[in-house]
C-alpha cells in the first residue's frame, strides 16, 4: 500500500465522521416527525377497527343463519361507539409509553428537537387520529342503520336532542374519549410503565363518572 493511500485513510475516516455529525445536527422536518407518530399508531387503529368490524361481521353472519331480523333498536350503535372509546384508551399510552420503555424516546431527545416539539407532535397525532376513528365509526354506523331502515342519530344515546336520558349522550362520549386520550397521554409522560398508566385510567374514569352522577342528582334536586 502506497504512502499516499495510507495518508488518505485518516482523512476519509474524518470525512465520514463529519458527515454523520452533520446529519445528526441537521434540522428534522416536522412532517417527518408527524409521519413517524402516525405510523406508530396505525397498528392500534387497524386493531380497534378490525375488532369492531369483526364482531359486526359475526353478528351479520349469525343473523343470516337465523330467523332473527336485525333492528336498529337492538343496541348495535354501542359497537360503533366502542371503537373510538377503545382507541382513546390506548393511543396516548402507546405514543409515549412504548418509546419510554424501549428507551427510544431518550434517543429522540438527543436529536436537535425540543421536548416541547416532541410532545406537541404526539398530542396532535393522538387527537387527529382519534377524530379520524370517530368519523369512520359514525359514518359506518350511519350506513349500517340506514341499511336496516332506521334513523342513525335518533336512537338511544345517539340522539343528541334528548334532554333526559338514562345513559350518556353522543357529546358525552366524545368528551370522555378526549379525556381518556389526554389522561393516558399525561400518565404515560409521568410514569415509566405502560401498564401503570393504563391502570390509572380506571380511577380517573370513575372520578369523571362520579362527578357526572353527582351533577345529575343535583340537577334533579334543583328541578324538584
Amino acid at each position: 500500500m502506497s504512502s499516499q493511500q495510507l495518508s488518505s485513510q485518516p482523512h476519509s475516516g474524518e470525512y465520514r465522521q463529519r458527515a454523520i455529525d452533520s446529519r445528526a445536527s441537521a434540522p428534522i422536518s416536522g412532517w417527518a416527525l408527524l409521519w413517524k407518530e402516525f405510523r406508530q399508531v396505525m397498528p392500534l387503529i387497524l386493531t380497534v377497527l378490525g375488532l369492531g368490524f369483526g364482531v359486526l361481521l359475526m353478528i351479520l353472519v349469525s343473523s343470516a343463519f337465523s330467523s332473527q331480523r336485525l333492528k336498529v333498536e337492538h343496541g348495535y350503535w354501542f359497537l360503533f361507539l366502542a371503537m373510538p372509546m377503545m382507541y382513546a384508551t390506548g393511543v396516548g399510552i402507546l405514543l409515549v409509553g412504548t418509546e419510554k420503555e424501549s428507551r427510544s424516546l431518550t434517543w429522540i431527545r438527543s436529536l436537535p428537537i425540543s421536548g416541547t416539539q416532541i410532545a406537541w407532535n404526539k398530542l396532535v397525532v393522538a387527537i387527529a387520529t382519534l377524530a379520524m376513528v370517530w368519523v369512520i365509526a359514525l359514518t359506518s354506523w350511519s350506513i349500517f342503520a340506514s341499511v336496516l331502515g332506521g334513523e342513525p342519530f335518533l336512537v338511544s344515546s345517539l340522539d343528541i336532542y334528548q334532554s333526559e336520558s338514562a345513559g350518556w349522550l353522543l357529546p358525552t362520549y366524545l368528551a370522555v374519549s378526549l379525556f381518556l386520550c389526554l389522561a393516558g397521554f399525561a400518565f404515560a409522560w409521568r410514569f415509566e410503565s405502560q401498564v401503570l398508566s393504563l391502570v390509572l385510567l380506571v380511577p380517573a374514569m370513575l372520578a369523571v363518572r362520579s362527578e357526572e352522577h353527582t351533577s345529575e342528582l343535583q340537577s334533579r334536586v334543583d328541578i324538584s
